[in-house]
């Protein structure tokens, strides 16, 4: 027997609709899984703010959500489980290829703990043998903490101890991992987020093709280390463009500047005087070059 747990403890409010048929992330997942031949049992853990829960998912609310206290729920709610498939609740994204991909290369290998690196937080799901699970749960006894402060709380505590477990990896086309980029409905900004790529998308996309459309659209990403700068990027195409008369060229003409040794493109705009209210300049120069566009600004 196999579980299926929807994680919906850090949602902060009702889930958004999605689509024409107006569904919620759990309703896309219920439409979507809607046999009992991989997973016998659905449970969705919640805090209390989804009212509406389809009839053949168990729902239990939970108001500890210590590392510890999560982990003993789903080990009771598992049941006698073989394994248990750990998905984010509040993700509308459901690649049921992909996870029954991740899920059958897991119960084939025999591992402990499969999981996906690369991806945005949120997206993909854990799977776990329930003797893993359970030696979780020992483990949060001397590392316990708010689930809802760290959405890779089970990771977080198998690292404690990761040598002791048979590991298997699922690897994204592209590393998204420094873009910080996290899908849910956890707090505002990944709402907002998350519900432009559903306008943008749709929710039938696998994966792959969700990891490397944002990893096309890298650049309206930023650490976290530089929110102070509250920066808004324009983002402006350059792409080439082909005709009979002229080779391949670029529709804006990219040109270059020397600085610090580096060789730095840049595009030539046309913005108005009444536009600007100031411009800053970063303090990493002071030579007469610096102080020459200072003045020419």
């Amino acid at each position: 027997m196999n579980t299926l747990i929807l994680d919906a403890l850090s949602n902060f409010r009702q889930l958004p609709t999605f689509g024409e048929n107006k569904f919620n992330s759990i309703e896309i997942i219920n439409n979507i899984e809607n046999d009992n031949e991989t997973f016998e049992r659905i449970i969705l853990l919640q805090n209390g703010n989804i009212d509406d829960v389809p009839t053949r998912f168990k729902n239990v609310l939970v108001s500890d959500t210590s590392a510890e206290n999560v982990l003993n729920v789903m080990i009771k709610e598992a049941r006698n489980s073989d394994n248990v498939v750990v998905v984010n609740a509040t993700n509308p994204f459901f690649d049921k290829e992909f996870i029954h991909k991740m899920f059958f290369q897991h119960r084939d290998f025999l591992a402990d703990y499969t999981y996906a690196i690369g991806y945005p937080d949120g997206l993909v799901p854990t799977i776990l043998s329930l003797s893993c699970l359970k030696q979780l749960q020992a483990i949060s006894k001397e590392n316990s903490f708010d689930v809802i402060k760290c959405k890779n709380y089970l990771f977080q505590l198998l690292s404690k101890d990761i040598n002791s477990f048979d590991v298997e990896t699922f690897v994204a086309p592209v590393d998204l991992r420094i873009k910080r980029i996290s899908i849910g409905n956890s707090d505002l900004g990944e709402f907002i987020f998350t519900s432009s790529l559903v306008e943008k998308l749709g929710v039938n996309i696998a994966y792959d093709d969700l990891a490397n459309f944002l990893s096309d659209w890298e650049l309206i990403f930023k650490s976290d280390f530089f929110q102070h700068e509250e920066e808004v990027r324009l983002i402006v195409d350059v792409a080439k463009s082909k005709s009979d008369e002229c080779p391949e060229e670029h529709m804006i003409p990219v040109k270059y500047r020397y600085s610090n040794g580096y060789l730095i493109p840049y595009i030539e705009l046309k913005i108005d005087k009444d536009a600007l209210d100031s411009v800053r300049i970063g303090p990493l120069q002071c030579d007469e070059e610096t102080k020459w566009r200072q003045k020419a600004i």
